[in-house]
This record gives C-alpha cells, structure tokens and sequence, in this order.
C-alpha cells in the first residue's frame, strides 16, 4: 500500500503572523493528509487586514523554487495565488506550460493588489492573459470579476467571459459581512453546476484567509483524485469549519483552525 502523500506545490505570498498566504496553505494542505511544496511570491511585511505592504520575490528566484519541487517531486497538483508581480506571472505561466498534465486550481486573489501601484498596474490583466488559461478551475471573489474582463458590473455574462480564458471551471464568491455569510456559485462552460451558503459564525476571518483556506482545501482534495465538483463541495465543507472554529490570537482578525478536527480528539484524553 502506498502511503506517500500528493503532493500540492503552492505559489503564494508569505504572512508573517499566518493569517492566510504560505503557512494557512501548508497547514490545510497537511490536515487533509496532503504534501505541500512551498513556493514564496512575495513577502508581507505586515499581516495587518487593513494595512498589508508586500515585497514580490525576485522572479528568477521563483523560478528556481519551483523547478527543484517539479524536477525531485511527484506534483499531483498545483494552487497559485497572488504572484506579487507581472513578472512573476509570466514566470508562473512559463512553468504551468511545460507541466500540462498537472491541474491547476488558481485564486486571482485580487485583495493582495495595489491597485495604486503603477509598478503593477497591468496585474488583472497578466492574470487573464498567463494565470487563467492555464486553470482548471479559477476562484475568485465577483468583486473581482470586473477587474479580470474590464467591466462592470458583475453578472453571468461577465463570469463567460472569464471561460473565454480557456479555464474549465469558475468558482465565484461573495462575503457579506453585515450578515456574516459566504455565498459561492460553480459554473462550467455551459451552467451553474452548484451554489454554497454558509455562515462565518460571530468570529469572521478576513476573506484572504478563507480563500487560501478553500482554495487549498480544493486543491488537496483534486490531488487525492477527486472531481472539481467533489472537490469544491468537500472543500467548501473543510473551510466552514475551519472559519467556525477561528481563534483570536493577536490584535487582528481571527485566524481559522485549519485542524479543527484535532480539538474533538484532544477533548477526549
């Protein structure tokens, strides 16, 4: 019987305090009995909610990241998040294309963006360009949608236009957070395959957190072989939980327990 676990290799920006970025990614990825191979996009140099400034690593160095994962390990799939930069989008994309086979569950993860920053002001654009073509399912919050098709507002036709992209599925959210609640629709090329409701509970993580966490979540569960569909239901299941159980440790936003499930078994000794 092999026992080696997939292996998930995750590009992402680091947060120092583990909120959401590397560290979420790693603990999801371990609680679902999953390998994760880190790859760093950027550094925050804040974990702050409010205020998050973030340093893109050098590209090159991206690159070598994670061509020594690809070249020593089996990859079973791959999660890419904020790449920190354009270029290393482009780097991420040059990568993707030589690894074909490997399915790729993206998040444009567009709450990282300075969209003040002239540096990076083409970013939404890179991402429909490099990032989404090379997606088999795209996750991203619908306030994000008009960024990635230059329109507005947010409807069906909008979320088409992301498939025109030549991804194979789109997962898209919205967090209300005078009700507390997340609300997720599923759509394949043709239809609405799925919709989610689910409760954040009086403790709300900010929505970076919980799009690592499901985004993670997905991944995992398509690298123990399951469906999209499968995936983004069981995964959406794992990351209710994990935001239903969020601690306060700090000042900030809650942070998620990625093992909530350790906490029945710790009760009982």
């Amino acid at each position: 019987m092999d026992t080696t676990p997939p292996v998930i290799l995750s590009f992402a920006p680091h947060d120092p305090a583990g909120r959401s970025g590397l560290q979420a990614i790693a603990e999801v990825i371990a609680s679902l009995g999953g390998h994760c191979a880190s790859v760093a996009t950027a550094l925050c140099a804040s974990s702050s909610s409010d205020e998050r400034e973030l340093i893109a690593v050098d590209s090159n160095l991206l690159i070598q990241q994670a061509r020594s994962v690809l070249e020593d390990m089996p990859v079973a799939a791959i999660y890419v998040s904020y790449a920190g930069s354009v270029a290393n989008l482009e780097a991420i994309h040059s990568i993707l294309e030589d690894y074909p086979q490997i399915p790729v569950i993206s998040a444009a993860a567009l709450q990282y963006w300075d969209n003040n920053s002239q540096a990076i002001a083409d970013y939404p654009n890179a991402c429909s360009e490099l990032l989404i073509p090379t997606s088999k399912l795209l996750i991203c919050d619908n306030t994000q949608t008009p960024l990635l098709t230059s329109h507005a507002p947010v409807t069906e036709g909008l979320i088409h236009q992301l498939f025109a992209c030549n991804c194979d599925y789109v997962l898209s959210y919205q967090c209300s957070k005078s009700s507390r609640s997340f609300e997720y629709t599923l759509y394949d090329e043709d239809t609405i395959l799925s919709t989610y409701n689910w409760q954040a509970g009086c403790c709300q993580p900010q929505s970076s957190a919980v799009e690592d966490i499901l985004s993670a979540a997905i991944a995992s569960y398509v690298a123990h072989g399951s469906s999209v569909e499968t995936a983004v239901q069981e995964g959406l299941k794992f990351a209710s939980q994990a935001a239903a159980h969020a601690r306060r440790i700090g000042f900030d936003t809650p942070i998620p327990n990625r093992f909530f499930w350790a906490e029945a078994i710790n009760a009982k000794r």
